[in-house]
């Protein structure tokens, strides 16, 4: 049998059944991934994006002699920046050998062979999105911390590197003279004085893994009958500081990541465990721009009723060796990006 055909026949396994599913799929996979709660999603009308950044400008007037010249306040143009967002796609196949064991199992039955890649199919299209959203959390923290995304090839492994050209006073690098031991805290709080000025005069925590939180604790001296805490040290960091309200955000997740060409993978961090990055009061630090997919467009108009997002996750079919399998595939065009002027962090060394 022509398996494209049998499945864009079937109602649930047809193509816009299943970007229907895959819209739906929870960006943050149910609050795991971090990234909706820092960069908030905002459809946008294209993949190339117009990015612009406003410095701190706070130009101050000049005394004058009587009937004596003004102080021209010149207007200054906020900087711009332009992207080309890249796509997201993943996919896996349904191939010659996979259907001979649905075709083993079923007894020859075709319908029994279609219910059973019934049963199979749905969960594995969610499941390229949900990797899809993985992706975008891991470039939106690196992006965060370091200013900078790694693209790699599917095909070959390779990488490259994009940096963002944010102003490199926002992410300082102290590896050379790591804070360690006793010095730590009290390097934070004159950083996170520094980094309240910058974003601002916003700010209400730190974004940091277990590993430098720890050293806050052993590096702070607790007045004579105190109990040690950190909600003690968050305190006295935020009358420090001069903030209603400071915390510790620890983030140590870990995800799958790709480590070649092929299909190895290996346990990786999301955040990077030497790097703070300051957090403003109101949590935000950019937007998620999710652009539209042109094949979602196509599919919308085939199939009106379906209600399609045009700026969300598609899944999509094609056929493999004369129809004897098929390519399935996962498509997303969202792509984290900080607001400049939100961006302030610092590689503490090891």
């Amino acid at each position: 049998m022509d398996l494209l055909n049998q499945l864009e026949s079937i109602e649930g396994l047809r193509p816009v059944d299943r970007t229907v599913s895959a819209q739906a799929v929870s960006p943050s996979d149910n609050g795991v991934l971090k990234y909706p709660v820092y960069f908030p999603p905002v459809d946008v009308k294209s993949t190339r994006l117009s990015e612009i950044t406003i410095d701190t400008y706070r130009p101050t007037a000049s005394r004058r002699e009587w009937n004596g010249p003004d102080r021209l306040i010149p207007l200054r143009t906020p900087g711009a920046s332009d992207l080309n967002m890249i796509p997201i796609g993943d996919y896996f196949s349904l191939g010659e050998e996979e259907l001979q064991r649905h075709e083993e199992m079923s007894g020859g039955e075709e319908a029994a062979i279609l219910r059973d890649l019934g049963a199979d199919i749905p969960s594995r299209t969610d499941g390229l999105i949900e990797a899809a959203y993985r992706r975008v959390e891991v470039d939106a923290h690196t992006l965060w911390a370091m200013g900078k995304v790694v693209q790699d090839d599917p095909t070959t492994g390779h990488t490259v590197e994009t940096d963002f050209g944010y102003d490199p006073d926002r992410l300082q690098d102290a590896s050379a003279t790591p804070w360690t031991g006793a010095n730590f805290t009290a390097n934070l709080i004159g950083w996170l004085r520094d980094a309240k000025a910058a974003i601002g005069g916003s700010l209400g925590g730190v974004m940091l893994s277990e590993t430098k939180r720890r050293l806050a604790l052993s590096s702070y001296v607790f007045p004579a009958g105190i109990t040690p805490s950190y909600a003690y040290i968050e305190g006295q960091i935020a009358d420090a500081v001069g903030v209603a309200s400071f915390r510790f955000v620890m983030n140590d997740d870990t995800l799958d990541l790709p480590v070649d060409g092929g299909t190895q993978f290996s346990n990786g961090r999301v955040w990077p465990i030497n790097y703070l990055a300051a957090i403003p009061a109101d949590g935000k630090i950019g937007r998620t721009a999710r652009a539209p997919i042109a094949g979602l467009g196509a599919l919308s108009r085939q199939f009106p009723g379906a209600q399609l997002n045009r700026n969300g996750a598609l899944i999509a079919y094609s056929r493999l060796n004369d129809g004897k399998g098929v390519k399935v595939r996962g498509q997303l065009h969202h792509m984290s990006i900080p607001n400049g002027r939100r961006v302030y962090s610092i590689n503490v060394g090891a």
